[in-house]
């Protein structure tokens, strides 16, 4: 550690004062007492520790001028330096005694050609950043107080410049997606294809770029830039979700010419709009039903005329039929076939379709039920409940309880087998009944009206029985007839009940006379 001694000064009170090494002169009085007194300052001086390294490029890139200089500010003296061939022999920088002061460290020459230059420098951990050409760097040696003692660390790195190709021409190329109803299509997939004349001896399409998706922003459009001449065209791969495949998938042929400016606008392709009308058809409890089979009729009118356009769609398990239809109108579904043990329901279900209108794809015609065909049965017996065969009936119908009441069954009638039932398949709910026409031989003719009701469907019952119905043999030649009501009985009781009701009324009255006499 080095020192320099600043001097001494005499008592200003007495005499004179001197500094550093040169004679004082002192006068001395007769009757003055004399004393002298000497002090010695001394001042710490500095060190100069300082490094330098290059980043990431090989070192003989480095100039040949390349030079760091270290300076005094006071006195512009140079302290030290660090060149090229310092670097090369892996030199530092050290200065001693360096007195205190500001001192300056300029490197000059550190440009390297198609190299980007950053410089730091760590100063006793204080970390500065170079600007400028030349780069400057300042510290100081503070001598009595802190730290005289510097340490610097110099850093240049050096990043490759990237050499920036000249830019190539660029051709936007370009098509709009439409529906039958001119609204932009977004969601459709396209390749670009160029013509390339190197395949074959002729020149073939080939694909340049696969699944380019219109409407990236929503607008339809189908785009993308090509850098080089040439004969393109876009081929639809695959339609938006609810749209049909056009039938002519490719645009128009365009060759882009050196030079051309501006996008290159490859028309349109038109995709048609499905909408997807549905029905639901299900049995009287809401469970789906298969297999009913309908036609679905067209017009543009609601009320017609109307065209068949499909017939024999058939109902899934799901209970839908369902059809995608192209033009906006009116659609309904005809059932023409019911699934087995179901009754047909021919009314047109009826469903207007707006797709171009609303952009809706999903029509609905609503639920259609079908009622199970329901089975009447009656149980034909004798007085020994032995089932009997040949008994011939007619059945009726009404929806009231009480009537009226229409023929249903055939002409001929229908006659119990040697199970004794007779039974009919019907396909309205309501009421009906089973009446005799014909005993089978031997017995007695019963006509008195079997009643049932009908609910089919309801808790899955197909099944109505009108219970049994006894037929007694004939006696001799007199038949044993069921016991029916007597009309002769009924007025004979209806009489009597009058006459009764008569001679209470006048004894009443004679009551009343007698007691308004008293």
């Amino acid at each position: 550690m080095a020192y320099r001694q600043l001097g001494a000064a005499g008592n200003p009170a007495n005499a004179d004062n001197g500094q550093g090494l040169e004679p004082v002169d002192v006068t001395i009085g007769a009757a003055d007492d004399v004393s002298f007194r000497f002090d010695n300052f001394y001042q710490k001086l500095g060190t100069l520790d300082l490094t330098k390294t290059f980043e990431n490029i090989p070192l003989d890139l480095i100039p040949e001028d390349f030079r760091i200089v270290v300076t005094n500010d006071a006195t512009g003296e140079r302290v030290g330096e660090l060149t090229k061939a310092d670097i090369l022999n892996q030199n530092t920088l050290h200065v001693d005694a360096l007195t205190p002061g500001f001192y300056t460290i300029t490197e000059s020459n550190f440009e390297i050609e198609g190299w980007d230059h950053i410089g730091t420098a760590n100063i006793d951990g204080a970390m500065q950043f170079g600007t400028g050409n030349p780069i400057e760097y300042h510290f100081s040696i503070p001598g009595s107080i802190g730290n005289s003692d510097v340490v610097v660390n110099m850093y240049n790195s050096y990043v490759n410049r990237p050499i920036t190709p000249p830019i190539p021409p660029v051709y936007p190329l370009q098509l709009t997606k439409i529906d039958q109803y001119d609204r932009l299509v977004n969601g459709a997939k396209f390749d670009l294809e160029v013509f390339d004349t190197s395949i074959g001896d002729s020149g073939e399409w080939r694909v340049l770029v696969a699944g380019l998706e219109s409407g990236q922003q929503t607008d339809g459009l189908v785009q993308y830039v090509v850098t080089e001449p040439g004969q393109y065209r876009f081929h639809e791969t695959q339609p938006a979700p609810g749209y049909e495949l056009a039938d002519n998938p490719y645009s128009q042929e365009i060759t882009v010419t050196d030079g051309q400016e501006g996008p290159i606008d490859f028309g349109e392709i038109e995709n048609t709009l499905f909408a997807r009308i549905k029905l639901h058809k299900t049995n009287v409890e809401g469970q789906d039903l298969s297999d009913a089979i309908f036609k679905i009729e067209f017009s543009e009118s609601e009320d017609g005329p109307w065209e068949t356009i499909v017939e024999g769609l058939t109902t899934e398990a799901d209970g839908i039929v369902e059809k995608n239809v192209g033009k906006d109108g009116y659609y309904r579904f005809i059932e023409t076939q019911a699934p087995d043990g179901f009754v047909l329901d021919s009314t047109p279900r009826q469903v207007h379709v707006n797709a171009g209108e609303t952009g809706e794809t999903t029509f609905f015609a609503g639920d259609m039920v079908n009622r199970p065909i329901a089975t009447l049965q009656l149980r034909k017996t004798d007085a020994d409940s032995h089932d009997l065969a040949g008994a011939v009936f007619k059945v009726e119908f009404s929806e009231n309880r009480t009537g009226p009441w229409e023929t249903v069954s055939k002409p001929e009638g229908i006659t119990s087998g040697e199970d004794g039932l007779v039974q009919l398949d019907v396909e309205k709910d309501g009421y009906y009944r089973f009446i005799e026409t014909q005993a089978p031989a031997g017995f007695v003719l019963d006509t008195t009206p079997r009643k049932v009701r009908v609910t089919a469907g309801v808790g899955g019952q197909v099944l109505f029985s009108a219970g049994n119905m006894i037929n007694h043999k004939q006696q001799g030649g007199n038949e044993l007839k069921p016991r029916l009501p007597i009309v002769g009985d009924n007025l004979g009781l209806g009489l009597f009940a009058c006459g009764l009701i008569f001679l209470l009324a006048a004894g009443f009255i004679l009551y009343k006379k007698k007691k308004s006499k008293i």
